[in-house]
Order: structure tokens, then sequence, then C-alpha cells
């Protein structure tokens, strides 16, 4: 009604409004641009394929030193950030959030915590030149260092991606492109160290069960 009274004009001064959003879509709705255009709008990025792989790369590296590994050792470690951004990319392509699965989000904190669970590893579970002899004899399958770091690379992405899935076909599928970028990386031989069990560990690097995997 136009003889309704207006009331009292209001401002506010002095205040700054921040806000973030992520991407729309997956049940995630976009702000109005009426509402945007008060703000200064920021995109943040992610980094570049050669971005992260300088930065874990150079983490895997510092932890995984030639001088202080076997060569063994040291090569399946170069080869593990490369699987991990390649994984990291197929899963996000494939395994897109939903309304029914909003949380299917794969971002760098993925990563971080797939080398978080590598690299807090015993160090002494490993072949060391100069340093502390490896253990004997391993747990399953596993029968040299280098077998031993592979399985712990299998573990921590089965951990950071499979787990997050709510699905058996879902879980299948990762587990199946783990196989297949282990096969397409590694000799048979190593392959088979971890064939038929993926090896579980906590957060300290040591044995502590089995579970299937087909490689």
């Amino acid at each position: 009604s136009l003889e309704k009274p207006i009331g009292d004009m209001k401002f506010v001064v002095d205040t700054c409004y921040v806000a973030a959003m992520n991407v729309p879509g997956g049940g995630k709705n976009d702000v109005p641009n009426r509402l945007k255009r008060q703000f200064a709008l920021f995109n943040v990025p992610l980094p570049s394929v050669a971005a992260i792989n300088g930065i874990f790369g150079k983490l895997v590296e510092g932890r995984f030193s030639a001088n202080m590994f076997s060569p063994a050792v040291v090569k399946v470690a170069d080869r593990l950030v490369p699987m991990t951004v390649m994984l990291w990319n197929k899963t996000q392509a494939k395994m897109l959030p939903t309304p029914a699965k909003f949380h299917y989000l794969f971002n760098m904190r993925e990563l971080s915590k797939v080398f978080q669970g590598v690299i807090l590893a015993v160090r002494d579970r490993f072949a060391s030149p100069g340093g502390t002899e490896p253990p004997k004899s391993y747990a399953g399958g596993v029968n040299s260092p280098e077998g031993y770091l592979l399985g712990l690379w299998v573990h921590e992405c089965r951990r950071v991606f499979a787990d997050k899935l709510v699905s058996q076909e879902d879980k299948g599928w990762v587990d199946k492109a783990i196989s297949d970028l282990c096969r397409q990386e590694f000799s048979p031989e190593l392959c088979k160290q971890v064939r038929g069990t993926a090896q579980a560990w906590h957060r300290g690097g040591v044995w502590t069960g089995s579970t299937d995997l087909q490689l």
C-alpha cells in the first residue's frame, strides 16, 4: 500500500563483507549477478599440472633422496607424483558431484592427504644404503622395499579416494584405475608383490592387514 509508512532510512558504514563460493554445479547454485556486482571478485584457479608436480615432487624427492635410499626405492618414489595426479584427474572427471553425491569433490586436499601418508612412513622400512638396514621380510606378498613403498601408495590412494565413495561400483572403478596405473608404470614383478592385497597401514607406515586388490 502506498499509504504504508516507509520507515526510517538506515545506513551501514565502516563495514566490509567477505564472501566465498565454489563453482556452480553438482547441487550448488549460482549467486545472482545483482549480488555479485556488489563485490570485488577474485578467482583462484587450481595450479597447473607442472606446478603441482613441482610442489609434491620436491616433497617426495626430499623424503626419498638418493643418498639415503636404494635406487629402486628412489625410482618408484619418482613415479608416485605423476601417478597420483593422473588418478586425481581421472577421478575428478568420472566421479562428478550430484545432489545424491554432493560430497564427490576432489581438490588438492586429496593430493596432500595421499603424500602425507607416504611421507610419514617409518624410514627404516625402506632400503637405506648409508643407514638403517631394511627388514628381512615384509607382510603379505611384499618382499622388497620398493614393493613396500608401492603398496603404501596403493593403500593411501584407496583411503583418500575410494573411501569417500558411497557405492561398491564406484569403489571398484577407483581400484581398477589404481591397478591400471601400476601396470602402466611398473614391471610385472613389482606389481605382483601387491597383487591381491592392498596393504592396510596406519599413519606410522606399519602393516596392519590386507584387502583385495586386483593387479
